[in-house]
């Protein structure tokens, strides 16, 4: 940036970060490492609702630490009033793998209300391996 303004620059001048092939140790360890500080919360859900994986902000937001979540069902913290829809939800994703969005009240630990907006993604391959570490 010169003067305030942004100033461009051709491929020569920008610094070379060679990429990672998705099944690299060190590309699994930089995806682990994005989806574990995230600032917004993320969680790895299974077809049958139960957190196979959550990053720290996923575990701040709930109140809870992030390996009290592993294996637990996702709707405990789900309202009495929004499981219908994350049940309706995560079958839909699942049988049309349309990307469906849809807004939900949790619970934390202490029972407050949080309001969420779901945003599925499907994990690929190279996502589902970066998780072992």
């Amino acid at each position: 940036m010169k003067n305030g303004k942004c100033t461009p620059h051709s491929d020569a001048q920008a610094p070379k970060h060679p990429e990672a092939p998705p099944n690299s140790i060190s590309f699994r360890r930089r995806y682990a490492d994005f989806f574990q500080f995230a600032p917004v919360g993320y969680f790895a859900i299974s077809r049958a609702g139960v957190i196979l994986e959550a990053n720290s902000s996923g575990a701040l937001l709930l109140g809870t630490d992030r390996n009290g979540l592993l294996n637990q069902p996702f709707s405990q913290f789900i309202s009495p009033e929004s499981k219908r829809i994350f049940q309706l939800h995560r079958l839909g994703l699942f049988d049309t793998r349309t990307k469906q969005i849809c807004d939900l009240k949790l619970l934390d630990h202490h029972e407050n209300p949080i309001w969420v907006q779901l945003e599925p993604a499907k994990a690929t391959r190279a996502i589902q391996n970066s998780f072992s570490r």
